[in-house]
């Protein structure tokens, strides 16, 4: 679970100013646009579905689930699409 978060995070990183967020909740890894990504790496994950602070916009990336509403992808797809 902590070496995917931290895939996704080197990944991101090399685009985008990211940081986390934890204020009773976390969040793994957020943009400075307040976009966060939760990796949920797990079968059946639940994406999450509040606002988490400031962060309105939050994708959960999964082992292999997949959801539009709130938006769950899985990690292996997300990484294929990020274009680095």
């Amino acid at each position: 679970d902590k070496m995917v978060e931290s895939v996704v995070a080197l990944h991101l990183a090399r685009k985008y100013d990211v940081g986390y967020w934890r204020n009773g909740s976390e969040i793994d890894v957020v943009t400075k646009d307040g976009i966060g990504f939760e990796v949920k790496w797990r079968r059946n994950a639940k994406p999450l579905r509040v606002r988490v602070g400031k962060i309105k916009n939050i994708v959960t990336l999964s082992k292999d689930d997949f959801s539009t509403d709130p938006l769950m992808i899985p990690v292996y797809l997300f990484l294929a699409c990020f274009d680095v």
